[in-house]
């Protein structure tokens, strides 16, 4: 999608998903994509985060293999989705593998039920941290 965790800010994730035709709803801080395909998957939603205006984490969300239907009843599970991720993941970083994370010890990789997050780890850090600024 040709942006950068940890470096792009809103406007310039803004402008490049708009140049790229996609539409998006936003978020105080993020902005969301519907339906949109990436590394050989429909996501049904792919999410933007923001700390500070700049982008730290990128959630995509519910995969399914684009021009199959539910309604055909020929659907790849979502099982079979993640392993096939998870296998190309592995393929390329192998060695920043640790406990199910993939991490070069400033960006890592992991899976969650139904996602795969991409995300700078200082700034999740700080952006969990800040989620109880007001307690």
């Amino acid at each position: 999608m040709g942006v950068t965790i940890g470096v792009s800010t809103k406007s310039a994730v803004f402008n490049k998903l708009t140049n790229q035709g996609y539409t998006f709803s936003e978020e105080p801080h993020a902005l969301n994509i519907i339906d949109a395909e990436y590394a050989g998957y429909k996501w049904k939603k792919i999410k933007f985060c923001y700390l500070n205006n700049v982008l730290y984490k990128v959630e995509f969300n519910d995969p399914s293999v684009p021009g199959e239907s539910y309604w055909s009843g020929n659907v790849t599970p979502r099982a079979t989705i993640f392993e096939n991720l998870s296998y190309s993941i592995n393929n390329k970083y192998k060695r920043y593998l640790t406990n199910g994370i993939y991490s070069d010890g400033k960006t890592q990789i992991r899976f969650a039920p139904g996602q795969m997050i991409y995300e700078n780890i200082a700034m999740a850090k700080k952006a969990g941290n800040a989620m109880y600024d007001d307690l």
